[in-house]
This record gives C-alpha cells, structure tokens and sequence, in this order.
C-alpha cells in the first residue's frame, strides 16, 4: 500500500515534503506526504518483529525470518515500481534510496541485536551480527542497482556499473534493466534502447 501511494516525481521542495511526511493528506500532496515514519511503523508494531526484538526466536531462526521479509519487502518494491509504471525524477529517486536504506538498516539492526554480540573499545561489532547482516544485504542488491540506475544522469551513465551486474537471482536481468530506466521521467525510449541492447 505505501509504496503503491507515493509519489516518485518530485522537485526539491515535494521530495523534502514526502521526507518530513508533511503532505496535507489532500489530493496529489496526500501521497507526496507519506514520510519514513509511516514507512516504518507498520513493520515496528508488527507482533513478529516485536517478538524478534525480545529474542523470542534463535539467532537462525530470526536470520531466516529478517531474510525472508527483505526478499518480499524487496520484490514488492520493485514489482509495483514496474507494474504500476511508477515515474521517477532524479528526486524522487532520493527518496526511494532513503526508502529502502531505512527498510535495509531497519532489519539489519534487529538482527544485531539478536545476536547478543559484544562491541570493541571503538563501538565495532565482533560477532556474527556484521556477517549475517550481509545476508540480509543481499536481498537489497535487486534494488539497489535499480536505484543506481534511476540515479544515473542519463541512460548512457548506466555503462559505468554495467559490469556489477551479474547473473543471479539477486540482479537485475537487462529486461528489467530496461523496464527501470523507462520509468524515469526525463529519460526518452531513443536514449534507453542503446544501454539496453
């Protein structure tokens, strides 16, 4: 629903309203306002992440769990992206960029906690909370090149990360490369058609 709603075609002054939330809930401003914390709030009410926080479950269990809501969380983004043909403006890809790195930072933080690790004189983790958090960051690497590609300056830019793409189930396949550029605003079919071939 929250990612349905928001609006990615912004300027400055509709991505700072869509950061702080502060839209006045009335036509077209009512979904540049939805804000992180109403990003967030539905995942930290949640009775299984609140059970996760207390350490209900093994530290196994709870890696699988966050591991499992980032892929979903993941594929929703990035399906309604695509399916509903969301437009993006350089802006509007900041937000989205702080979207899922507060999702991303989100899980990975509950599953730092769990792990009941200790930190270093310099406030570093030593434990298996740093390692098993890149497998959570694994599942945001889908969307984190779709986002380096709605950053890109022109569809061209996109060459200079070409050769990050692999071909696992974590990247992006050209077709969907394709589908993500078309969704910038400013980018027209005659520039993307190149990059994509």
């Amino acid at each position: 629903y929250y990612v349905s709603n928001q609006e990615y075609n912004l300027t400055a002054e509709t991505l700072r309203l869509a950061e702080d939330g502060n839209g006045n809930g009335s036509g077209s401003d009512s979904k540049r306002g939805l804000g992180l914390k109403s990003l967030l709030t539905p995942f930290q009410d949640s009775r299984l992440i609140i059970e996760l926080r207390n350490g209900k479950c093994d530290e196994g269990v709870t890696l699988k769990l966050l591991q499992l809501m980032s892929h979903h969380v993941v594929q929703l983004f990035l399906s309604t992206l695509l399916h509903q043909r969301k437009e993006f403006s350089e802006w509007g890809s900041l937000l989205l960029s702080r979207q899922i790195r507060a999702l991303e930072e989100f899980f990975c933080d509950i599953l730092s906690g769990s792990t009941g690790g200790n930190e270093d004189d310099d406030g570093t983790r030593t434990n298996a909370a740093v390692m098993n958090t890149s497998v959570i960051r694994k599942e945001y690497q889908k969307i984190a090149q779709a986002l380096t590609i709605l950053q890109c300056g022109k569809p061209s830019d996109w060459m200079a990360f070409k050769g990050e793409v692999g071909d696992t189930e974590f990247d992006l396949t050209m077709e969907e490369i394709g589908q993500v550029m078309g969704l910038r605003v400013d980018w027209s079919m005659d520039t993307i058609r190149p990059v994509c071939s």
